[in-house]
């Protein structure tokens, strides 16, 4: 065996032997660690605030009336993954600070849910911001905001709040939830999730933007619908828009079930558009492969555009 070879093989030895000596005392911090976890501690006497800006890492959020007439946080969190809470310039502010050393991310210690629990007396709130990493969010139906901010990379959304103006929510993988309640604006981005919306009134637009994922509407009324994306099935129980519908899908079925609006325009390349629709409308159809079946009625325009999928609507008052 060559000198060269015989050199090579010792610093390699030589850098196994240190990389194991590391992987040892990272390993036993790691463990040491994983014992100071869950801690719970409550943030009291947090004075007046209209706004609430949260920005956290990986927590689940909760925000719920209270029922001792107090506003306070409720946390869970590590001894390396804290919270910050204070009220300043008429703000509720809620941060994460994570002090995790590098080994905790390598050996995934620490990574259980963290908790914060927003407890609040007054129901009625200028606006709630959310930014967070990993994180549910659920916010109960007592609440009143004059709009809400909700901003995640993975989490589930469940909004049963009053909006007065605008409800946004972009996240990258989860489910967003509005039901049982009131908006002037909805804009819903989210790139692999679900949409549910039920028994919600919006005055003016409602935008959602999906790229994987079914979207359903039940009990929806709003000014103007505006639906994209690029894999998924939409279905509309009794959804009645004032205006315009716009549908616009690559992959994925359309199907209204007692709906209506002014006009309405759908468009999908691989998928079917059927259903029912409550007033006659003047149609425009064209599929390259599928089946038409539409009424001969005149109306609103209604155009239909697939390239594979059948079309086939109803009218239900065709008088």
């Amino acid at each position: 065996m060559s000198k060269g070879r015989i050199i090579l093989l010792i610093v390699a030895g030589a850098l196994l032997i240190t990389g194991g000596i590391i992987f040892g005392v990272a390993l036993k911090k790691g463990i040491n660690h994983k014992a100071d976890a869950g801690e719970k501690k409550t943030y009291n006497s947090l004075g007046a605030f209209d706004t609430i800006e949260m920005e956290v890492d990986t927590s689940d959020i909760n925000i719920r009336k209270s029922t001792d007439g107090k506003n306070y946080v409720e946390v869970y969190e590590y001894k390396e993954v804290v919270h910050e809470v204070k009220v300043e310039d008429g703000k509720l502010l809620i941060k994460s600070v994570d002090n995790r050393k590098w080994y905790d991310f390598i050996f995934g210690f620490n990574f259980m849910n963290l908790q914060i629990n927003v407890y609040l007396d007054n129901t009625e709130y200028a606006k709630l911001k959310i930014k967070a990493s990993t994180a549910d969010v659920t916010v109960d139906k007592e609440f009143v905001f004059g709009d809400v901010d909700i901003h995640l990379s993975t989490g589930d959304v469940e909004m049963s709040a009053k909006i007065n103006n605008e409800f946004k929510v972009e996240t990258s993988t989860g489910d967003v939830r509005f039901k049982g309640n009131t908006a002037k604006m909805v804009n819903i981005d989210t790139d692999t999730g679900r949409v549910y919306l039920e028994n919600v009134d919006v005055s003016e637009d409602l935008s959602i933007k999906v790229t994987t994922g079914n979207t359903s509407l039940k009990e929806v009324t709003a000014k103007n619908l505006k639906y994209k994306a690029s894999t998924g099935d939409i279905k509309l129980v009794n959804t009645v828009i004032a205006n315009h519908i716009e549908i616009n899908t690559s992959t994925g079925d359309v199907d209204f079930d007692h709906c209506d609006a002014s006009t309405l325009t759908v468009k999908t390349t691989t998928g079917h558009v059927k259903g029912s629709l409550l007033t006659p409308k003047s149609f425009w159809i064209e599929t390259d492969t599928g089946k038409r079946d539409v009424p001969r009625t005149t109306g609103g325009d209604c155009e239909i555009t697939t390239d594979t999928g059948d079309i086939k609507i109803t009218v239900v008052n065709n008088e």
